[in-house]
């Protein structure tokens, strides 16, 4: 309030200022306090906020660690999500929890991987919790989808490289709908997963029906080296790249205790798993039932000697170390059916060769070994190895059917889908 003065001059009594003074300094001071403490709530909730965003970051990327992990399990751990390793058993599903550390032994986080299977897919739904899933500040959710991985989606596929020399054929066809001759077709795709320069090498006058496919990321101007073939298809790039599943080894096949050589004429007509050693054909050798093979170290069916898969046999022969069809032996399929008849070599597997005059209807698969195709010679099929090799005047006809799953085996998973929630 305004204060009462006395002035002797002029005998009146007038109101001084300074009450006013002090109310508006007042005002001033609340007008200012109500600033700063906006300015101050502003800034600790934008700190929150920033927190807040960098924890679910953080939580996120814990997530992701176990989706890695869980992914990895899938691949190479075998699935078999044993207990010794942390695993527990909820009904259907697995589930997994583990904290996750900095290479300090530091924690960031923990997170929970739950395993479970739609169809023949795999779903691995991972959280991720920071600080600790006892008091989460944040959580994070990954959910990964994976399905079979199809081997032979492409006439060839090679890890490292593929050679085609002088007049090589690639092309395609389709044995459900009848014979080569009948359904011949251009999709006879070839994929390296390399961008090294001349991964791909083409001589002259080679014929690939289908596009070719340079590695994830790769040029194919320096990836194909092109002297002078004919490509009916495009030069492109895979999106992705590709890593060939490891082949695994039957259990109840390990650990073969003798070899098997046929020297005049021998038969295999029982249907059911068998191994050996090694296997040596010099004469010929008959395959009658539903069998797989599974040879630790070398199959090799010798110059003049046959090799007959018999009509209504599914043969699969798994290689240690090398097969070799060699140069004048007779590989019949009765069938003419390529998903009758696969060669798979384990990763210890580093050669195999169809040096054969005939026909050979079949696959192979060997993700650590150099495949080689005789010059004349003919295959029926499929290939993907670690490097191909085709010689002069051989050809490859791809049978589109193996794209079906029914008609093509798969070895481990590939990531279909990945989602964060």
């Amino acid at each position: 309030m305004y204060k009462k003065i006395f002035d002797k001059k002029t005998g009146r009594i007038s109101r001084g200022q300074n009450g006013s003074a002090l109310i508006m300094g007042l005002v001033s001071v609340l007008v200012l306090g109500i600033i700063s403490t906006s300015y101050v709530t502003g800034i600790v909730t934008e700190q929150r906020n920033t927190l807040r965003t960098e924890t679910t970051l953080s939580a996120l990327t814990v997530a992701e660690a176990g989706a890695e992990y869980g992914i990895w399990e899938v691949l190479y751990g075998g699935t078999d999500f044993a207990e010794s390793d942390g695993w527990q058993t909820s009904g259907s599903n697995k589930i997994f929890n583990a904290a996750f550390k900095t290479a300090d032994d530091v924690s960031q986080g923990e997170y929970d991987i739950t395993y479970s299977t739609v169809d023949n897919n795999i779903i691995l739904t991972t959280v991720g919790y920071v600080p600790s899933k006892a008091d989460p500040f944040a959580r994070s959710t990954v959910q990964v989808k994976l399905t079979p991985y199809q081997i032979f989606n492409q006439a060839v596929f090679g890890v490292d490289s593929i050679n085609l020399k002088s007049n090589a054929l690639v092309d395609s066809y389709n044995s459900v709908d009848g014979d080569y001759s009948e359904t011949v077709s251009s999709n006879g795709d070839v994929v390296v997963n390399s961008i090294e320069q001349d991964a791909i090498e083409l001589g002259s006058n080679v014929e690939v029906q289908g596009d070719i496919y340079a590695g994830a990321g790769g040029d194919p101007e320096t990836v194909i080296k092109d002297n002078g073939a004919t490509i009916s298809g495009t030069e492109k790039v895979l999106t992705a790249g590709c890593t060939l599943p490891v082949v695994p080894i039957p259990a109840a096949l390990a650990n073969p205790e003798e070899s098997l050589t046929v020297k005049k004429t021998d038969s295999l007509p029982i249907s059911g798993e068998l191994s050996y050693i090694d296997v040596t054909v010099k004469g010929t050798l008959t395959i009658t039932g539903d069998t797989t093979i599974y040879v630790e170290n070398n199959f090799s069916v010798q110059a003049n000697a046959t090799l007959v898969i018999a009509p209504g046999a599914h043969v699969e022969i798994i290689v240690g170390k090398s097969l070799d069809l060699m140069a004048n032996s007779i590989i019949t399929i009765d069938s003419e059916d390529p998903a009758d008849f696969g060669v798979y070599g384990l990763n210890t597997c580093t050669d195999i060769k169809v040096n054969s005059n005939s026909k050979f209807y079949g696959t192979i698969y060997g993700p650590q070994a150099d495949f080689s195709l005789n010059g004349n010679s003919e295959v029926f099929g499929a290939v993907a190895a670690k490097t191909v090799t085709m010689g002069s005047q051989s050809a490859l006809h791809y049978d589109e059917s193996l794209m079906d799953e029914d008609r093509s085996p798969s070895f481990g998973y590939e990531i279909a889908n990945w989602q964060t929630k």
